[in-house]
């Protein structure tokens, strides 16, 4: 009887745990198109361009601002699906491969969307099993169900960049961490460092894995202080992380001068004179997490931890750490805390069991369903709203329709901001040899661009504006690029041979009088105009 009861269990929590990762799969897939065939967020060609591009030969990313890891499983799944097209016959060569890839990236950027969903619904999963051996099935259900309707673990998903891959990595070293704090076995600390070296090769930041193992080492009972200190377990952990780092990141020991480089530029571009801990904090209490009931109770989680055990503690210390640096930067942003989401959904799901431990099934259940529902609502919000046709994409099909072929245009799409338009070839040639000159690794898809005949392209200079904050994003980002001042008069802009102004809202101001709006893309915090230079050739 008893045995029978405890399978009706098992199968119950089974079920349970497939709905949730069922869930969680499909709010990560439900809108995974947005954008396509154009890119909305800029951050994902760094990854994707880098992926593509080893197939080359040349597998230094060169750039280390993300760590290599990703990138190089992209470029293993993109050589699949080459080797695929190539004996379905649709493409006969890597060049035509590669073509295809600067013509319509689309289902390259899918591919890694993809790759994204499936890596965060297993961080869900993984977040299971952290909760059930900290606090029994019950509590790791919570934790999975928390996360699921987590929005910005959701909505990073969503994306082709690191974020969520660097929280599947490191939640998956702090599992085997806790594992370790229960066995002290010595293959839980080769998997810990092996793991934790794999997090960093996603992104610097994954070196905060090294937080747990250390607690975790340290927390152990039957082993003397000076026993702990000079564990062999411990060292054979920190070789694992170097062999697991170097394996999935060897050019970042290559090239350590400029790692070093890259992180020093960061770590400027990042730092603030203010320390925005209660911009986080209000952040996890707000809908841009889990609203402000379930926020409440990961704050209280965390606090909680302190005398719910050792276990508690480690992830309670390793999820402050990242939230207490992050706040060293001088702007909030949910993905530099992204991989402190699932411990802090641990922590609240065993605090509420802690809290219920008394209490029938059902009534912890109703509790879970309350808490749930309020952050659900913003992802289905999100999802819903990128399902549908981007207002780039809209903006580029008016203009494919209404403004004629080879028109001279003034386009302001940095970091892709508005509408991407396919430029004239005589452009791409000559920007093809600047950056040439120059050494700049974009040379070769402005190569690849060149040989492309659209049907429909346009003379395009852009708004003169530096890619970001960091000095060589200008000299090798936008270098090599047409570039054409913003906010000058008229008659500066039709001496140029200029006939359209293409503008997002953050250059409204700097259009002067003079001009004719001749239309206007509204969603809701985003526009963008299309300004007709007066005295300029019809079109």
């Amino acid at each position: 009887m008893i045995d029978r009861i405890k399978i009706k269990k098992t199968l119950r929590s089974h079920w349970l745990l497939g709905l949730i990762l069922l869930l969680a799969l499909s709010l990560r897939v439900w809108g995974i198109t947005f954008g396509l065939p154009g890119i909305d967020h800029g951050d994902e060609p760094e990854v994707i361009n880098h992926a593509v591009r080893f197939g080359s030969g040349d597998l230094n990313p060169h750039r280390f601002q993300y760590g290599s890891l990703i990138q190089y499983v992209l470029f293993i799944i993109y050589g699949l699906y080459f080797s695929a097209c190539f004996c379905l016959g649709i493409y006969k060569s890597v060049h035509e491969f590669a073509l295809a890839f600067v013509q319509d990236p689309s289902v390259f950027y899918l591919i890694a969307r993809w790759l994204s969903a499936v890596l965060g619904t297993a961080t869900v999963y993984i977040t299971f099993l952290i909760g059930s051996r900290l606090a029994g099935k019950t509590a790791g259900l919570l934790a999975a169900g928390f996360l699921a309707l987590c929005y910005p673990h959701a909505l990073h998903s969503h994306y082709a960049t690191v974020d969520v891959a660097l929280t599947f990595f490191f939640t998956l070293a702090v599992h085997r961490c806790i594992v370790l704090y229960e066995t002290g076995s010595w293959k839980d600390y080769f998997l810990a460092g092996f793991f934790i070296g794999l997090a960093c090769a996603v992104k610097f930041n994954g070196i905060f894995a090294i937080l747990p193992l250390v607690l975790a080492h340290f927390c152990r009972r039957h082993e003397r202080l000076g026993d702990k200190i000079f564990s062999p377990r411990l060292v054979a952990a920190v070789a694992c992380l170097i062999a697991g780092h170097a394996l999935a990141s060897p050019f970042a020991y290559i090239e350590f001068r400029s790692v070093l480089k890259e992180i020093n530029e960061l770590s400027a571009m990042h730092r603030g004179a203010e320390f925005t801990l209660a911009g986080y904090t209000r952040l996890l209490l707000s809908t841009e997490a889990w609203g402000l009931p379930l926020g409440i109770i990961c704050l209280w989680g965390m606090l909680s931890a302190i005398w719910r055990g050792k276990r508690h503690i480690v992830l309670c210390i390793s999820a402050a750490a990242i939230i207490l640096f992050a706040s060293r930067y001088h702007y909030v942003e949910a993905k530099y805390i992204l991989h402190a989401l699932p411990l802090l959904a641990v922590l609240a799901a065993s605090s509420i069991v802690a809290l219920l431990k008394s209490s029938r099934a059902w009534l912890i259940a109703a509790v879970a369903v309350l808490l749930c529902a309020h952050p659900l609502l913003p992802i289905i919000n999100w999802d819903s709203y990128y399902a549908r046709k981007s207002i780039n994409l809209e903006a580029k099909e008016w203009i494919e329709q209404n403004i004629s072929a080879h028109t001279r245009i003034l386009l302001d799409n940095t970091g892709n901001e508005g509408p991407k338009l396919e430029n004239a070839p005589a452009n791409l040639q000559r920007q093809y040899e600047r950056a040439a000159a120059r050494g700049l690794l974009k040379a070769d898809y402005l190569k690849l661009k060149a040989e492309l005949s659209p049907k429909i392209c346009y003379d395009i200079a852009l708004v003169d504006e530096p890619a970001g904050s960091r000095r060589d994003d200008y000299e090798e980002y936008r270098s090599w690029e047409d570039l054409e001042k913003i906010g000058k008069p008229a008659q500066y802009y039709r001496d140029k041979n200029f006939s359209y102004l293409i503008i997002t809202n953050r250059y409204f101001d700097q259009i002067g009088n003079g001009f004719l709006l001749i239309k206007e893309f509204v969603r809701d915090h985003r526009k963008i105009r299309i300004y007709k230079v007066p005295g300029s050739p019809p079109t």
